[in-house]
């Protein structure tokens, strides 16, 4: 016991490299001794750089299994340490049908981690600031927060909405994510993909140059008009044409500016 404690004290990491193995290793279970003495050190995981704490975590996805991992981490109290999970906060996130080796996606991993419906906390801000993760995924996590709450069957204002949240929509839309997370439908992985909703601000028919001498050169109002005029496209009330989106900006200047 004093020889397995030895090892925690020095690298801390190597609790979590010892419940990867388990996640891997078929039948491998951690000895007693071992998975007491991963308790009793716990604390020390905190200690660790959040990189290293990451790379352990995508190993896991990549090659192990999330189920299994995340079970012991809680029964050990990692999942507490780490991400702040009670007792039994965790259950249900990760299912031993979906999540057992080669299981869900990449993001759906980390969304299922970092997922709190009773938290008001950005869920890409709790990501990067407690794994210093990538700002794409960060993005993507947003978007499926939004995807996993909305209850909205129009798609155009569903698709505006993730397009609020996340400024790399396109590779979004690309990735499996839609297709696999949350019974998302094809269709609306298609129809996200259709040219006729601009995907940002540059695919709008009309530009800032065109709005500027009708607003006397004052910026913040050309990108509330901007703004304005994409989402009415995505609610279907505008189309994006040039002299059509010219009109309704001079109308909407005068109406409420």
């Amino acid at each position: 016991m004093c020889e397995i404690s030895k090892t925690f004290a020095d690298d801390p990491l190597r609790m979590l490299r010892g419940i990867r193995f388990a996640s891997i290793l078929e039948g491998f279970t951690i000895e007693t001794n071992t998975l007491e003495a991963i308790k009793e050190h716990a604390h020390l995981i905190t200690s660790i750089t959040k990189e290293r704490i990451r790379e352990e975590l995508d190993k896991i996805y990549h090659k192990g299994s999330p189920f299994i991992a995340f079970q012991l981490m809680m029964q050990t109290g990692l999942s507490y340490l780490l991400f702040n999970y009670h007792k039994y906060s965790i259950r249900d996130r990760f299912t031993k049908d979906r999540f057992t080796r080669g299981g869900g996606t990449y993001e759906d991993f980390y969304f299922r981690i970092f997922y709190d419906p009773n938290s008001n906390e950005d869920i890409g801000d709790t990501y990067m600031k407690t794994l210093c993760g990538e700002k794409i995924i960060s993005d993507r996590l947003r978007s499926m927060k939004v995807l996993y709450e909305t209850e909205t069957t129009h798609l155009p204002q569903l698709m505006y909405t993730i397009f609020e949240h996340n400024k790399h929509f396109t590779e979004f839309a690309k990735s499996r994510v839609l297709k696999e997370n949350n019974g998302i439908s094809t269709a609306f992985f298609n129809f996200v993909m259709y040219p006729t909703y601009p995907k940002s601000l540059k695919e709008l028919k009309i530009n800032g140059n065109d709005i500027l001498p009708l607003v006397d050169n004052d910026g913040k109002k050309v990108g509330y008009i901007l703004k304005k005029l994409i989402a009415k496209i995505y609610n279907n009330e505008v189309r994006n044409d040039e002299e059509y989106l010219l009109e309704r900006a001079k109308l909407m200047i005068k109406e409420e500016l």
